[in-house]
């Protein structure tokens, strides 16, 4: 029987195996949608919220709101994003994905993820789910938490001079 030290070495080298294929599939559907990965990052931010502000897409993936104005602007030329002005307030405008963008993004994510993933899926139980969906959570707020800090700590990771 294995020890839960063992089991947590374990855990955490199938979790670095795990980043490291999902990092490698969205460089690869990057490369095949012809963006780069930060557009395809916002197109999944998109695609997960149907519509936000620039700002907030600017929250959410930490970046300048001028940086997004680019980015935003790339998109829209490709037509995979459109700006469209709020009907209550003129001045607001919401970004969403385009009807070309959805069902790039599905050719790309339908056809090689989902129906394995689903099939795969389906052979857990009930329970099994709630606990791989409550450790999917606790370790996005990990990172999420960890990302905070690093973040507002300028020098982290860095060597001493």
């Amino acid at each position: 029987m294995k020890r839960k030290a063992d089991m947590f070495a374990e855990l955490g080298d199938e979790i670095r195996a795990f980043q490291t294929a999902v990092d490698a599939f969205d460089e690869a559907a990057a490369a095949r949608l012809e963006l780069n990965r930060t557009d395809l990052r916002c197109l999944d931010i998109l695609g997960a919220a149907g519509r936000l502000t620039a700002g907030q897409i600017a929250d959410r993936m930490r970046m300048s709101t001028g940086a997004v104005t680019t980015m935003l602007d790339r998109l829209e030329q490709r037509e995979l994003a459109r700006r469209t002005r709020d009907d209550r307030d003129r001045r607001r405008v919401h970004v969403e994905l385009t009807r070309e963008a959805q069902e790039r993004i599905a050719a790309v994510y339908d056809d090689l993820i989902r129906g394995d993933a689903i099939r795969r899926a389906s052979t857990y139980t009930i329970d099994e789910l709630r606990l791989i969906i409550r450790f999917l959570r606790d370790s996005r707020a990990t990172y999420e938490r960890a990302l905070d800090e690093l973040t507002q700590r300028p020098n982290a990771g860095r060597k001493p001079s």
